[in-house]
This record gives structure tokens, C-alpha cells and sequence, in this order.
């Protein structure tokens, strides 16, 4: 008599299917170049950079239409402390830098996944939307420039990883993500411009998928 049949697999189990929920946190650098037309505490344009090490954390969650391809929607963070300026000017004359007691960059908006084998890890992420930048307790020595700013814009992400089975449904790996927004504020009759960049960010995923 010939052998029975193998049972059949588990629909699902151990593909990139259905509902997807993915958490992520890691380490990344967070830098942005900022200009003013006219700033009242500094008496003048403004221009100048900064850069400082961050923690960047994602959510998301969405669907998957067709094998491999998720289409949702995620919240992306990059949050750091204690960020100096560096070559912070006035009227083009090189001036003391400014200290922030914390900046963040943030980014909510569509976002599309692809595993390029829906059994396996390996897969391409984008997404597109809006995007803000924070920062408190600007400050040039013992004097408070401004307490808090809040400039918004658009933005977008861009990142790719792998991620290995370690359940059914669950999956855990690395990612390498980098993203960028173009904010302003217009606060106090004051324009200020930000173009922010998180990158590199490694981050730890755990996926449900």
C-alpha cells in the first residue's frame, strides 16, 4: 500500500499574511539645519545645525492585500536630549551656540511593506506623510531664547531589514530606516525652517504577521 498523505500546512502559519502589527525601538542620529529670516531674541537671520545621537521607535499596522505586500498606516519617533547647535550664526557673524533640552522629529502617515518572499524575512518599506518637529528650553548661556517650538510639514521614511520566524505569527529582526522631513513654524510673526534627518536608525522589530 502506498504511504499516507503528509497532513496538509496550516494556512497562514509562517506567511506574511492577513493583519499585520509591528513594534520597533532602537538606537539612531538625529541632525537638522534651521535658518530665520528674523528672530527677535537673537536680533537677526539665523542660521545653523545640529546633531546629536537619538532613539527612534515605529508602529504600524495594516493589511495585506496580495502575498508579501502590506499597505497601512505607521508612527515614526526620533527623540533626543541635551542637543547643542554648531556653527549657529547671526546676520551671517558667528555667534554662542543655543542648547535644546530635547528635540523630536515625528512622522504619522501611509506606509507600504513588501516581503520579497511572503514565507521569508527580507522586505522594502516606504511611507509618505506628515511630519513635525519639537524641541523645548532653548537656551544661549543663562538666557532662554525660546521655550518651546513646534514646526510642521511633510515628510517621509524609508527602510529595508529582515525578520525570522519565531512562532506562528510572530516574527522578530533588524531594520535600517532612515527619515526625513520639511518643517516651518510661523510663531511669534517669526518663519523658521527645519530640514531634519533620522539616520542611521537601527531598530530592533517584532512583528505580528
Amino acid at each position: 500500500m502506498p504511504p499516507p498523505p503528509p497532513p496538509p500546512m496550516e494556512t497562514g502559519a509562517r506567511e506574511h499574511d492577513g493583519f499585520y502589527l509591528r513594534m520597533g525601538i532602537g538606537i539612531g542620529r538625529l541632525s537638522a539645519s534651521f535658518d530665520s529670516e528674523r528672530s527677535a531674541e537673537l536680533q537677526g537671520a539665523v542660521e545653523g545645525t545640529f546633531a546629536r545621537g537619538s532613539l527612534p521607535i515605529e508602529l504600524a499596522f495594516g493589511g495585506t492585500p496580495a502575498p508579501g505586500l502590506v499597505i497601512g498606516g505607521t508612527v515614526n519617533v526620533a527623540g533626543t536630549g541635551d542637543v547643542t547647535t554648531n556653527d549657529l550664526t547671526v546676520n551671517g557673524a558667528r555667534v554662542t551656540d543655543m542648547k535644546y533640552a530635547q528635540a523630536s522629529l515625528w512622522f504619522v502617515g501611509p506606509f507600504v511593506d513588501y516581503y520579497i518572499d511572503a514565507h521569508l524575512g527580507w522586505h522594502v518599506q516606504g511611507a509618505l506623510g506628515i511630519a513635525g518637529l519639537n524641541l523645548t528650553e532653548g537656551r544661549r548661556g543663562q538666557t532662554e531664547v525660546r521655550s518651546r517650538t513646534e514646526a510642521g510639514g511633510l515628510g517621509f521614511a524609508l527602510g529595508g531589514g529582515w525578520e525570522g520566524w519565531v512562532g506562528k505569527q510572530w516574527s522578530m529582526g533588524v531594520l535600517l530606516r532612515l527619515m526625513y522631513a520639511s518643517v516651518e513654524t510661523d510663531q511669534d510673526n517669526e518663519r523658521w525652517g527645519y530640514r531634519a534627518l533620522a539616520f542611521p536608525e537601527f531598530l530592533y522589530s517584532v512583528t505580528y504577521h
